[in-house]
């Protein structure tokens, strides 16, 4: 008897030990951590977003290439300036040229800051160039010249019936530097008005006029042009036909020489011919 009581208590102890394993397993199960991800090695931390924001671009210029074949793509500004007294005073002029009017009328209108200046009478100008969309100049002596007032007529013959008629015509060339620098206008047959510079021999339209003629080829118009600080304005005769600033004009070109000049539309005979005359200057002070 004594020995089943002793199987009963070992077998009760068996029974009570594999029961407490039991519940320390569930527990011990309960409480593993959750497991950690590593990153993986190719883990990369996202940049920040404070990107600095790109400066604005700049205007493109069209650029021309200085070679004989070079053709500018004409991109028309209508400037629309209603300012009839002025345009009636210059009218005036075409017939009496009282340069002192002009200027007292240019003044009271705002086109320039100042009155005072030095009147010059300069000799007709006459000459011919035949060298298809190129253009020669010859200069109106030594004297650098920063502001002024140009008042002329101009009339121009092509050789040829079919010229370039955008690259055909008298011009004047100013605040000349050299021949890499400088600015220059073409007064094209097609009736439009175009002011280019040359920076470095880099060659850029600055603006063009709107259209000053309906008959093409012009062979006549009387012109006003003003060049005052950093602006240019332009009539034809008498109207209002271009107003514009560049800043060239305040730095690398603050003032030159002056000269004519012939921009040629054709190989053809003596290709074109530009004659000036009634040249009055006004320089101001």
């Amino acid at each position: 008897m004594k020995k089943n009581v002793i199987r009963g208590l070992i077998v009760a102890l068996l029974i009570i030990n594999l029961s407490c394993m039991f519940v320390d397993q569930i527990f011990l199960q309960q409480n593993i951590p959750p497991k950690q991800t590593d990153l993986p090695d190719t883990f990369t931390p996202a940049p920040a977003t404070d990107t600095p924001l790109p400066s604005p671009s700049d205007t493109p210029t069209i650029t021309l290439t200085a070679t004989s074949n070079y053709q500018a793509t004409l991109d028309h500004r209508a400037t629309n300036l209603p300012k009839t007294s002025t345009q009636q005073a210059l009218m005036k002029t075409q017939d009496a040229k009282p340069m002192a009017e002009l200027i007292e009328s240019l003044y009271s209108n705002g086109y320039i800051t100042i009155q005072q200046g030095t009147f010059t009478r300069l000799s007709d100008f006459s000459e011919q160039w035949a060298k298809l969309d190129w253009y020669q100049y010859w200069y109106q002596g030594d004297k650098k010249y920063a502001n002024f007032v140009l008042s002329f007529t101009a009339k121009m013959q092509s050789a040829s019936d079919k010229a370039n008629w955008h690259h055909a015509g008298c011009g004047v060339v100013f605040r000349h530097v050299d021949n890499d620098n400088h600015m220059f206008l073409i007064i094209a047959q097609n009736g439009i008005m175009s002011l280019r510079k040359r920076i470095k021999d880099n060659v850029s339209i600055v603006r063009d006029s709107k259209k000053y003629s309906s008959q093409i080829p012009v062979e006549k118009v009387y012109v006003n042009m003003v060049v005052d600080g950093m602006n240019v304005v332009l009539f034809a005769d008498g109207t209002p036909i271009l107003e514009t600033r560049d800043s060239h004009l305040g730095s690398t070109l603050s003032q030159g020489r002056l000269a004519f000049s012939v921009m040629s539309g054709t190989n053809k005979g003596y290709g074109t011919r530009c004659t000036m005359s009634d040249i009055w200057l006004w320089e101001l002070e």
